[in-house]
């Protein structure tokens, strides 16, 4: 991604960005450049947009790479001002648009030229009604060109972190398509890790493509030792991303499951259940929920660990144990990796390569054991020492060697990989499920023996109380269960399973609050907490959750453990956003809280229009308020569903006009090019639908409009 075209900080929260990034690390927004009339994903140099035509280089809307645009005379404006609207915040060298990526260039330093203007309000409902049109009526030439159009490639951001127990920073990341035999195909694209270990990059890929992302060289921070080392060009980590997965990390832990992966695929075993067999296999070993989806946390940097949930710092606990063995065998983390890659990739971790023994670095000989007991014992040496700042026990994985392979038509164990953890006190229940074979299943202990207060059913249900004691964490000695099937003679499948008993999680309370008006600083409480583990440390729900206002950030007053929303709002208005609590453990809660910066103004009020110019069928009792639009699009033929934002329209006195109008113009246009019938649906005082159906393409458009307040 082209660096011009993306600000300096964070147009949402102001953080600073760093370069090469796809997304903010503080609140997530995308960095990607969007079309200002569709809301489509542009080229850093596209002068138009190659979904709706608008031209970019219209005034206002410069090209990210054209520095020498006339702009307005400059003004006074200190850098990280916003302008009188909250639209537009100056970061020393720009204007950057708070709705997106958008920039107006200038040669100024110290100050900043006049903002451009910024749409009125009813500019929400027209970029909806832009983006409603083009995504319905695409989907409905999905039907007219079949798979083909539903599997064109797309422009997409892609991102993730590279970890040894340290970031693994300045080393080259490659994403290439992989293969149905598990080896890289094209080259997506290239990028390098930053000094957090993050990477982002721009790919066109297709929605059902695997990608295999694969990291060469860089530099990271012995653990042990604290000494800064230099991967070679030949010291890989590597991962795979599945389709409609756009993040993942790369570990020790990921290039042990890619190699096996790969492996199955290359033997003519289908690529997604060699994924999932790995992956799957790879996460139960080391009692992980999750190898690829989640960043590990530093285990001996409280800053990472304290906002790091309880799996991040088991994950990270493990790799330190990972990066102990090494030092105890005397070689590098990637000889290290490399070598139980090797091991693994056969399907069996037994120190060999088929039949040959492996040689780390030529020269050490890879213990048979090295990933299980031998890693089990440098794991609790590390748990134990001053450097685990985790707050947790030792993690404890599976002693047991894994048999890695794919037995089609045969039974094989699915689920849970890990065990949920059962809460001190409380009573639970958790069912254990195979697949293939003759059903029905039954289960039964085959080694070990499950703790005191569980059973397990022939049914492959666990029940139990967890009691903890007066430790935060306890894990239990591992139990074999032996799964068979109804066939005769039964097939059969062991495997090890431990249960977790942690302490009561904390209880978030949010609090709201308001803020006297935009442009003044403001330090208010939003959330407090009980229960769990203190101290307490409050930060920002998920993007997804919304936004918190302009220029304000989410931290932990110290002094009253309570979450503090602090900042000077960019502009008035009402906020709906998420706020999490993390414990000293790495338990968490969330909820939304709302905080209300200045006297919103009223939405406008036009006279109500006579019931008989709305659509036939257009529900007739909507009550004031807004309504969000959700437009999403089912093909089953392709095995496809998306959805994307459809905005909000206020209804105010029975005026429902501008919401009918928009939604009947998504139906006119998609109308337009087929045989579609359309339906709304009665309001039920929270939601109604407008059903578009193409019987002819298969495919449906479900235009979802719900009251939000």
């Amino acid at each position: 991604m082209d660096s011009s075209s993306s600000p300096s900080f964070c147009p949402v929260c102001g953080t600073k960005k760093r370069p090469g990034v796809a997304f903010c690390s503080d609140c997530g927004k995308s960095f990607a450049r969007l079309c200002p009339s569709c809301g489509a994903v542009l080229k850093a140099t596209s002068r138009f947009c190659d979904v709706c035509g608008h031209n970019l280089t219209a005034a206002g809307v410069p090209t990210p790479t054209s520095t020498s645009a006339p702009v307005p005379s400059p003004a006074p404006s200190p850098q990280g001002q916003y302008s009188a609207d909250g639209a537009w915040w100056w970061n020393g060298t720009q204007w950057v648009s708070a709705q997106g990526p958008t920039v107006l260039t200038s040669t100024a330093t110290a100050a900043a030229p006049e903002p451009p203007a910024t749409k009125g309000k009813r500019g929400r409902g027209r970029k909806f009604l832009a983006l409603a049109v083009v995504f319905a009526a695409g989907f409905v030439l999905v039907g007219f060109y079949g798979l083909f159009i539903a599997d064109a490639a797309v422009e997409l951001q892609l991102s993730g972190g590279a970890y040894l127990t340290r970031p693994l920073t300045e080393s080259t990341v490659k994403v290439y398509e992989m293969k149905s035999d598990g080896q890289p195909g094209a080259l997506l694209a290239t990028t390098v890790t930053d000094k957090d270990g993050h990477y982002a990059a721009s790919v066109q890929r297709h929605p059902s493509s695997w990608l295999l992302v694969i990291t060469s060289g860089g530099r990271y921070i012995d653990e042990i030792s604290q000494d800064p080392l230099s991967a070679g060009p030949n010291n890989s980590l590597k991962t795979i991303l599945r389709p409609g997965s756009n993040y993942a990390s790369l570990t020790p832990l990921t290039t042990f499951a890619t190699a096996r992966a790969s492996s199955l695929a290359a033997s003519g075993k289908p690529l997604r259940d060699s994924f999932e067999v790995s992956y799957a296999a790879v996460a139960r070993q080391y009692g992980l929920e999750a190898i690829t989806d989640i960043d590990p946390a530093i285990a001996d940097d409280p800053q990472d660990v304290q906002l790091s949930g309880r799996t991040a710092r088991q994950y990270g606990l493990i790799l330190a144990g990972l990066d102990e063995e090494a030092n105890t065998l005397g070689v590098t983390d990637f000889a290290l990796t490399d070598a139980v890659a090797q091991d693994l990739s056969d399907g069996t971790l037994d120190g060999k390569d088929g039949a040959t023994p492996i040689l780390i670095d030529k020269a050490v000989s890879l213990p048979a054991d090295a990933t299980t007991a031998k890693l089990q014992d440098a794991i609790d040496t590390f748990a134990a020492s001053p450097g685990n700042v985790t707050h947790l026990p030792a993690p404890q994985i599976s002693l047991q060697a894994p048999q890695i392979d794919l037995n089609t038509g045969g039974l094989s164990y699915v689920s849970p990989k890990v065990l949920p953890a059962w809460i001190d006190g409380r009573a639970a229940t958790v069912s254990i499920s195979g697949s293939g074979g003759t059903l029905p299943y039954t289960c039964e202990t085959a080694g070990g023996g499950l703790p005191q207060g569980f059973s397990l059913s022939r049914d492959c249900a666990i029940s139990g109380t967890g009691i903890l004691g007066t430790s935060t964490m306890r894990i239990t000695t591992p139990f074999t269960v032996r799964m068979s099937d109804a066939s005769q003679p039964p097939q059969s499948v062991s495997f090890d399973l431990r249960i977790t008993i942690i302490a009561e999680p904390p209880t978030i309370t949010v609090l709201g609050g308001k803020c006297p008006k935009a442009g003044k600083a403001c330090s208010i409480p939003v959330a407090s907490a009980k229960g769990g583990t203190p101290p307490y440390y409050f930060t920002s729900g998920a993007f997804g959750s919304g936004m918190r206002p302009l220029g304000m950030i989410v931290n932990t007053e110290m002094s009253n453990l309570k979450g503090q929303l602090t900042g000077t709002p960019a502009r008035d208005g009402s906020y709906r956003f998420g706020v999490c609590v993390v414990d000293l453990v790495g338990a968490t809660d969330c909820d939304i809280t709302t905080v209300i910066v200045g006297e919103p103004s009223p939405p406008p009020v036009t006279p109500p229009p006579a019931q008989n110019n709305l659509p036939s069928g257009f529900p007739t009792n909507l009550t004031s308020g807004n309504y969000h639009i959700s437009v999403c699009t089912s093909i089953p033929a392709a095995n496809y569903n998306s959805c994307v934002d459809g905005g909000t329209f206020y209804v105010s006195s029975g005026d429902a006009s501008a919401l009918a109008q928009g939604l009947s113009q998504v139906a006119d246009t998609i109308r337009s090019v087929c045989a579609c019938t359309a339906q709304y649906t009665v309001f039920n005082g929270t939601e109604f639908d407008l059903v578009i159906t193409d019987t002819n393409a298969g495919s449906v458009t479900r235009l979802r409009v719900t009251k939000a307040g």
